[in-house]
């Protein structure tokens, strides 16, 4: 069992923009300022693993983690002007992304002993009112 921390901080730019149209006056175009939006995401957990040998080069490995994740957001309103009737504007909000979440993965694989290893994992974030699962499969070869 190991414990782990994390922290990731993330920065994202939208450049600014301005609509254009074929029909003149083109009444109803907008235009959005640049701006700039940071995430950051914290996380407290652990990890295990447990490995068995099913013959002499054959190795069976068993992985699960669980943790605790919490995702901080900051400017996340796009503002929109239209081009031709100035001071009229408004605000779009996005869907905000949850701020706890429950991290958990569990997944197996088998170590041959000639290279080749196969495996499989399932990870999922789960929040109040959101839901969401992956899954992965692999075959690999190690020289």
């Amino acid at each position: 069992m190991t414990p782990y921390a994390a922290a990731q901080l993330q920065r994202f730019y939208a450049p600014s923009y301005e609509e254009s149209s074929s029909l003149q006056p083109a009444i109803f175009a907008l235009s959005y300022e640049a701006q700039a939006t940071t995430a950051m995401r914290t996380e407290v957990g652990a990890r295990a693993d447990w490995s068995v040998l099913i013959d002499s080069t054959t190795t069976f490995t068993l992985r699960g983690a669980a943790a605790w994740a919490h995702d901080t957001w900051w400017d996340l309103n796009k503002t929109a002007q239209f081009v031709l009737i100035p001071g009229f504007g408004f605000d779009v909000v996005g869907a905000t992304p949850p701020s706890d979440l429950l991290l958990a993965s569990v997944g197996a694989d088998i170590a041959f002993g000639n290279g080749i290893s196969i495996g499989t994992s399932l990870q999922g974030e789960f929040s109040q009112s959101s839901r969401r699962y992956a899954g992965t499969a692999r075959v690999r070869y190690q020289w």
